[in-house]
């Protein structure tokens, strides 16, 4: 589904990976320039695609950690819903913990310059508070109440792009944003107020 790739040019893919050559995997892997796994990189037991997990989205942060969106209740034998932080060896980073986090699919995540995380989908909630299809982590995982996207999009945000403004601009299958005609793209302010 999605591909980062570090600066040693090493490639982190992740998606429905049940077997990379001969080797089982678990929704993400890393390879070498050559294509070959990278065995420095243990995910452990992954993400648990026999129960329909689906990783669809990896972002790598400055500092070399990676945050992954998808559909999925756990990685590596730790509970975490639909999105995670990995540590750059492949363990989960007990430090990030979204506890209920989006009760829906994350598409796309942005990682702001202070360290803070957007992310947008197919959610209308996280941590029981509503978000609709957007929202604003803290570094820790937490949610930010300082962003508040009102109704938000009418359907699902599938990318998003944050310019070096702040503003954010959105695409997905919506009409409306915050009760306004949008088709298809919209752009919002950094405080995730529509941007007439």
């Amino acid at each position: 589904r999605d591909m980062v790739q570090q600066p040693d040019g090493k490639l982190v893919l992740v998606g429905w990976i049940g077997q990379v050559h001969t080797t089982a995997m678990a929704g993400i892997v890393r390879m070498g320039l050559d294509g070959t796994i990278d065995p420095l990189f243990d995910a452990g037991t992954g993400f648990p695609l026999e129960a329909g997990a689906v990783p669809r989205v990896i972002v790598r942060q400055p500092d070399g950690r990676f945050l992954v969106g998808g559909s999925f209740m756990a990685y590596g034998g730790s509970i975490r819903n639909n999105i995670v932080r990995i540590l750059p060896d492949g363990a989960v980073d007990p430090s990030f913990d979204a506890g209920a986090g989006p009760n829906g699919t994350v598409r796309s995540i942005a990682v702001l310059p202070d360290g803070r995380i957007l992310i947008a989908g197919d959610f209308l909630t996280v941590q029981g508070a509503f978000r609709p299809r957007m929202a604003r982590l803290l570094a820790d995982g937490s949610l930010d109440g300082s962003f508040v996207p009102g109704s938000g999009p009418d359907g699902p945000v599938h990318c998003m792009h944050l310019g070096p403004d702040g503003r954010i601009v959105i695409g997905g299958a919506f009409s409306t944003v915050q009760g306004l005609t949008r088709s298809c793209i919209a752009r919002l302010e950094a405080n995730g107020t529509l941007d007439s």
